[in-house]
């Protein structure tokens, strides 16, 4: 990015001043009506062709929506250390993050946390009732566990 401003007052420099001219085979006055469709029809491949191939590998958003798809709307998600999770950004709002269990709210009712947490969220939950509701494992083998609390 640094060098684009210099480079295009080069390029504007050379043109203005005539510094610059172009070879007999690029003033074909044809030529960026040839350049559009070929890049149109790239585009049209590629949006055509390719992206509903991309869509079915998808690797981050299939466990969003199956997150989505298990929480009522307008409620809240406690995500309990998650680390990094690529799919946090298609679940949802609101997501609140939790550094530790002892941090969870009593109201905390749905609650993302990894199998390492698992057994300490309990403990600090002794009293209450957790449910599993899902149990799902992103393109990189990390597994989550989506939890109720009722």
């Amino acid at each position: 990015m640094p060098l684009l401003v210099p480079t295009v007052w080069l390029a504007a420099f050379l043109f203005v001043n005539g510094g610059f001219e172009l070879p007999q085979v690029l003033r074909n006055p044809r030529l960026p009506i040839i350049v559009a469709g070929v890049f149109a029809l790239g585009i049209a491949i590629y949006a055509i062709g390719l992206m509903p191939q991309l869509k079915k590998r998808e690797k981050v958003r299939s466990v969003a929506r199956q997150i989505n798809a298990a929480l009522p709307a307008n409620e809240p998600l406690y995500a309990l250390d998650p680390d990094y999770q690529p799919f946090l950004f298609y679940v949802r709002d609101p997501i609140i993050y939790v550094a530790h269990p002892a941090a969870l709210p009593a109201s905390a009712h749905y609650i993302l946390v990894q199998p390492r947490d698992e057994q300490e969220l309990r403990a600090a939950r002794a009293g209450q009732a957790l449910d599993q509701l899902l149990r799902l494992k992103d393109y990189r083998r990390i597994e989550v566990i989506l939890l109720h609390a009722g």
